[in-house]
């Protein structure tokens, strides 16, 4: 059995090594070191073992954050996950791999045989059409700021 299935198999405890540094690779086991950023709830420095998928790394970072909200139609978000990993001097500077799909259709087969390596960097957007509160946030203001001006000049 593989360091990973058996990983699998007895149930890794994510834990917390410092600020922003979160082990999910068991103590003594091959492991890799990948930066999380984006619209996850838990961003940081990922210590996972060798052999893990994107869908269970984003597992292990939450999972894009803000989908169980009632104000938009959650079959109409996309879910973006780029990969940077940088390629040295000479070679071309930094391969980047991009990853879209809607959140309602099934995960990419490619995201569970993309390959992570040490120091990748993934990042993790959720994409959506505005809706009605959207445009309410930022046209509210102005038009209350508006009003309050013609009131205090008509009882100036």
């Amino acid at each position: 059995m593989s360091a990973h299935a058996q990983n699998i198999s007895t149930g890794s405890q994510q834990f917390r090594q410092a600020n922003g540094i979160f082990r999910v690779a068991e103590p003594g086991q091959l492991a890799d070191s990948v930066n999380v950023w984006g619209d996850i709830p838990t961003t940081g420095r990922f210590l996972i073992p060798k052999g893990t998928s994107l869908p269970e790394l984003m597992s292990y970072a939450g999972g894009p954050q803000n989908l169980n909200s009632d104000l938009f139609n959650i079959s109409k978000v996309k879910i973006v996950v780029n990969v940077s990993r940088y390629m040295g001097v000479g070679k071309g500077e930094t391969e980047i791999s991009n990853f879209e799909f809607k959140y309602k259709d099934p995960i990419p087969a490619k995201l569970y045989t993309y390959d992570i390596q040490n120091n990748d960097i993934i990042s993790i957007e959720v994409q959506r059409r505005p809706n009605f509160l959207d445009y309410f946030r930022v046209i509210g203001p102005i038009i209350t700021t508006v009003t309050s001006i013609i009131i205090l000049s008509d009882r100036l």
